[in-house]
């Protein structure tokens, strides 16, 4: 929402009625720790350990307003991480 001084910020009442909207779930995803690069090829999955993920988690998709939230969860309630895209 924009006005001609600029954006209006929304009240509690409007943030309490947005509803969110689960758009993707995956149930088993694979967080890895990647080495660092050894020259000008790129990166290889064979040197990543795919046998040891550094987290093995639940990855959600969520929008709630101008917002999509793109998130990876240890477990039903630990969040491991989150990115926000915002869209007008």
């Amino acid at each position: 929402m924009a006005s001609e001084t600029g954006p209006v910020e929304k009240s509690v009442e409007e943030e309490v009625e947005e509803s969110a909207i689960l758009l993707l779930r995956i149930h088993e995803v694979f967080v890895y720790k990647l080495p660092p690069l050894k020259g000008h090829g790129g990166r290889r999955a064979e040197e990543w350990d795919l046998g040891n993920p550094a987290l093995t988690g639940t990855l959600s998709v969520v929008n709630k307003g101008e917002t999509v939230y793109i998130q990876i969860f240890k477990d039903a309630l630990t969040l491991f991480a989150r990115y926000l895209y915002i869209y007008i």
